[in-house]
C-alpha cells in the first residue's frame, strides 16, 4: 500500500504526527526556531 501524502500546515513541533502511520508528511512552519525543533525530532 502506498503511503498517504499529508500536507501539515502550521506544523508546530509536530505532536499531531506521532500517531500517523504509513504517511509521507510535508510540514510547513513559518517560525524558523519551531521548524528546527520539528526537524530534530522526526
Amino acid at each position: 500500500m502506498k503511503p498517504l501524502k499529508v500536507l501539515n500546515l502550521y506544523a508546530g513541533i509536530g505532536g499531531n504526527r506521532k500517531l500517523w502511520q504509513n504517511v509521507e508528511v510535508t510540514a510547513v512552519e513559518l517560525d524558523e526556531s519551531i521548524a528546527t525543533i520539528y526537524q530534530v525530532f522526526p
